[in-house]
């Protein structure tokens, strides 16, 4: 939890990659748009392993977003951080399902290659589930090979649908344990009043 959600992101992406390379743009201003005037953004680049030696390597972004946005402003930095590095896929990770405009889930993906996840510090499924969905479409554009697009539905649909049983599960069980924290709270002030009462008698 000391983390920043920048960090955690990163530090996420980086358990995720195997041969992956994960490079930080934070502090990078060198970015197609950026080398114009109109500032730096994506946090992280991500490299497939198997293109690392190719002229043109394939990756996508990431960035890390620990503030409340619209859809439209969302989907339009997504588009930006694509155009600044050069590449057809984006994701767009914030800290909290509150945060991100996608009605109460921990993913969504839009047309043209953008996604927009929830990942805080209780579950990474649904980054993890972004960055294999956003690894298939680069992978796959930089192929002959036809996706198969109805096939790649239905299993986005399907994690859709584990995501918001995890999501259902995660909050009962912070319920859960919120009560038992009270529960055991209220039994501590309960037994110091007990003791401050029989101390009048010592």
């Amino acid at each position: 939890k000391g983390l920043s959600h920048q960090a955690y992101v990163g530090a996420a992406l980086e358990r995720f990659a195997g041969h992956d390379l994960v490079s930080d743009l934070s502090t990078d201003g060198n970015g197609a748009l950026s080398s114009t005037g109109k500032g730096k953004s994506g946090d992280f680049k991500v490299t497939l392993g198997e293109t690392l030696e190719n002229v043109i390597p394939v990756s996508f972004v990431v960035e890390a977003k620990d503030s409340k946005i619209s859809e439209k402003e969302a989907l339009r930095e997504i588009d930006y951080n694509k155009a600044n590095r050069g590449v057809d896929v984006g994701i767009l990770v914030f800290a909290s399902v509150e945060q991100a405009p996608t009605q109460g889930r921990a993913i969504k993906f839009f047309p043209g290659n953008r996604i927009i996840v929830a990942c805080d510090h209780e579950s990474e499924t649904a980054l993890y589930a972004a960055y294999v969905y956003a690894r298939h479409l680069v992978k796959n554009s930089a192929t002959t090979k036809a996706l198969d697009s109805g096939q790649f539905a239905q299993a986005l649909n399907e994690v859709i649908g584990h995501l918001d049983i995890e999501g259902t599960i995660n909050k009962e069980a912070k319920a859960i344990t919120n009560s038992l924290d009270r529960l055991v709270n209220t039994a501590l002030t309960a037994r110091g009043n007990v003791l401050a009462t029989l101390r009048q008698f010592d």
